[in-house]
């Protein structure tokens, strides 16, 4: 098998052309990320990043069955949230996210 040297830049990636950010509008969810930071709003994919707008970071969950509770019916009187505003998180620091039926509102 014969290559060309445009086969051959090609594979090499001399003519890749760069990524066209994406955009993803993803409605509220709760997002895990690395080094156990845990955010709760609404999320939007822009390039390498989510922003999550209107967020809360969740640091206590208050819940007996872990984040899928808080998902599905909400904050429990032990949970603990506090407003953060505006986040923007790279992709690779994401763990996971979860798809929130029930807005997470700040605690006193």
């Amino acid at each position: 098998m014969e290559l060309s040297m445009s086969d051959l830049r090609e594979l090499v990636g001399g003519s890749h052309q760069p990524p066209t950010p994406t955009t993803m509008h993803g409605g509220y969810k709760i997002v895990v990320c690395q080094r156990g930071f845990v955010y709760a709003g609404d999320v939007t994919l822009s390039g390498q990043y989510l922003i999550i707008e209107n967020a809360v970071n969740l640091r206590v969950w208050g819940t007996t069955k872990g984040l899928g509770e808080l998902a599905l019916t909400g904050a429990t009187p032990d949970t603990r949230a506090d407003d953060c505003g505006t986040v923007r998180v790279h992709e690779l620091a994401v763990v996971s996210m979860i798809d929130a039926k029930v807005v997470i509102h700040a605690t006193a």
